[in-house]
């Protein structure tokens, strides 16, 4: 039973008590994990069009939301599960698994610094800092949403500089095996 004595369970309530493993507790009031947002879905929807919702076609269209993107944000990724009716997490891992497919989890909207901060776990000075250097080259840009600071990352830059450390940096002998390493991964 679930009751802590042979009596009313709780001293003077005239209530049992109910163990928490029992299933007798209300559901949260909030969906747990990431929320699929309506824009995520139609987004999606509008890259697939009328083509065939088939787990065989996943890479397909993983390389056409990257194609229409210019990235795989996370959401999309969910928004596809969604669409094939398949788990996230074989979304997740397809995505991730091939080299050129680049998965985003803030994307387009940004990640607040609050937000960054408590993913990179590091202080809010030393964060500052380091986003005050990446805006000056460009590689992340920031706007003021009432008393929020969002962080957007600059993709394009980003790819480029990439391609040039990929490029220029691994030209030496020692890099040889780096290079070509990353010529088969692209």
């Amino acid at each position: 039973m679930n009751d802590i004595s042979k009596g009313d369970g709780v001293l003077g309530t005239g209530r049992r008590s109910i163990h928490p493993g029992s299933g007798r507790r209300k559901a949260a009031p909030f969906p747990r994990g990431r929320v699929l947002r309506e824009e995520e879905v139609a987004a999606v929807r509008a890259i697939l069009g009328d083509r065939p919702r088939e787990r065989a076609l996943l890479i397909e269209y993983l390389h056409l939301i990257q194609d229409h993107a210019g990235f795989l944000p996370e959401g999309h990724l969910q928004a596809l599960a969604e669409e094939l009716k398949i788990p996230m997490a074989e979304v997740y891992e397809v995505a991730t698994f091939y080299a050129h497919f680049d998965v985003v989890r803030a994307g387009d909207p940004g990640l607040p610094v609050g937000k960054l901060q408590s993913r990179l776990s590091i202080p809010g000075s030393t964060l500052s800092h380091h986003l005050k250097t990446l805006i000056i080259v460009g590689l992340v840009s920031q706007e003021r949403e009432a008393t929020t600071l969002i962080c957007h990352a600059n993709y394009p830059v980003m790819r480029g500089l990439v391609e040039f450390l990929v490029a220029e940096c691994c030209t030496e002998a020692d890099c040889a095996t780096i290079r070509q390493q990353a010529d088969t991964a692209a």
